[in-house]
């Protein structure tokens, strides 16, 4: 078996997921339509502990075969997941959009 070319890291701990932090997010839907954009893209979902970025929650972390993985934080409306889908979906280089999001990874300036 071969892994996906794509795989998705999503933060869910302390703050990531977090009702009592982000009372206004629907994080159980957000983690469904991740895993339904990954589905729709051949990608992959792995949901992690914490991933060290909280001031940054929601965190996800895009793992493109041959690239760097590409860190994005305040992943908290739907705006970002339609661009994190586009931009899986379609290839190439981060969208200005979605390039709002990206984050360094912890222990990155």
């Amino acid at each position: 078996m071969t892994s996906p070319a794509v795989r998705l890291t999503v933060c869910r701990d302390c703050c990531c997921g977090n009702a009592r932090k982000h009372p206004d997010v629907d994080h159980d839907a957000q983690l469904a339509r991740l895993r339904e954009i990954a589905a729709a893209t051949g990608a992959a979902v792995t949901v992690s502990e914490c991933l060290d970025v909280c001031d940054h929650a929601n965190v996800v972390v895009v793992h493109r075969k041959g690239d760097k993985p590409v860190w994005f934080g305040f992943v908290r409306g739907d705006g970002v997941l339609d661009d994190l889908h586009k931009w899986i979906k379609d290839g190439g280089p981060v969208p200005d959009t979605l390039e709002l999001h990206r984050i360094p990874p912890p222990g990155r300036p």
